[in-house]
């Protein structure tokens, strides 16, 4: 179903509703809200969570936003949780946030959502909890990036009617796209631990790690020595960086700063074989579709083929 049908289907006339833009020529398509208001942000954190839901193979009961007595806007997705593992429920619990930050640029999300991810990255690992919820924030992330139509249209479904039980957002799902299985959770054994480790500057969910230094907040001097410490911590910067963080930063009278690790990307080809593709006229094909891999990771437009 293209986003066309989806409004078509869902949108009533003179309904004064979110402006959409639809969006042609990438290959996974969404809908952008452009207008938002707490009761679309509302319903965008529970598709977030329900998305996430079935990208772990359960039940949903309902998804809902309602009011409390206070007036207080709220929503809720309640599933069936019976036999999910604490890395599942700490991924869901997250993934409402996700779709925040992913659609509006917003952090904020619920307490008690965030309560209960601490609560089962404990259980999934007492010792390390901090770093499962940091895991289990970046398959969040993924599953959110990978499900952007779905959530959207999801959440406009979810405005418009205050109410969807499981079957009605299982149709909607099947009329979309089939959600790829969520995130496993990591080995947590010394040797995988350490494995992880050595491999995260590698492949760090490399869209979740551009998009969180993307949205990296300044940091106040003060802060310096406990934001480098971290970084050394996750395996982002090195002791013997730090030389270079003094010169540009620390040594400088500058009261703030964002530093951000920088990236580079590369392919390469033997010499045999970029020489066998020239001959038949196939290197800049290859070429274009290693650059092509690039921006499909960074959520970017596709070059055109000749």
């Amino acid at each position: 179903m293209t986003e066309a049908e989806i409004i078509a289907r869902y949108s009533t006339p003179g309904l004064h509703r979110s402006e959409l833009s639809l969006t042609d020529g990438v290959q996974k398509r969404e809908l952008r809200m452009l207008h938002f208001n707490s009761r679309e942000r509302i319903a965008v954190h529970e598709a977030a969570h329900a998305v996430a839901v079935k990208a772990y193979g359960f039940a949903i009961d309902f998804a809902e936003i309602c009011t409390d007595a206070s007036g207080e806007m709220l929503g809720q997705v309640v599933w069936k949780s019976s036999g999910a593992t604490h890395w599942a429920k700490t991924v869901v619990s997250l993934a409402g946030a996700q779709g925040k930050l992913a659609f509006y640029n917003d952090e904020s999300g619920s307490e008690g959502d965030f309560e209960r991810a601490e609560q089962n990255a404990r259980e999934v690992d007492s010792e390390n909890s901090d770093e499962i919820m940091r895991l289990a924030q970046a398959a969040a992330m993924k599953i959110v990036r990978d499900n952007r139509t779905l959530i959207s249209a999801l959440a406009f479904v979810l405005e418009y009617k205050d109410r969807l039980v499981g079957a009605e957002i299982d149709r909607l799902v099947n009329r979309i796209n089939e959600i790829k299985p969520g995130p496993a959770g990591p080995d947590m054994t010394p040797i995988g631990r350490d494995a992880a480790r050595r491999a995260r500057r590698r492949d760090y969910e490399g869209a979740a790690f551009i998009e969180k230094w993307i949205r990296q907040r300044k940091i106040e001097r003060r802060d310096w020595d406990q934001y480098w410490r971290n970084l050394e911590n996750e395996k982002i910067a090195a002791p013997e960086d730090r030389e270079g963080f003094d010169r540009d930063f620390t040594n400088t009278a500058r009261a703030s700063a964002t530093p951000r690790p920088g990236i580079r990307c590369t392919f390469d080809w033997h010499l045999d074989e970029a020489e066998l593709l020239d001959a038949r006229g196939e290197l800049r094909k290859a070429v274009r579709k290693r650059i092509n891999q690039l921006l499909e990771a960074l959520g970017e437009d596709r070059i055109n083929p000749e």
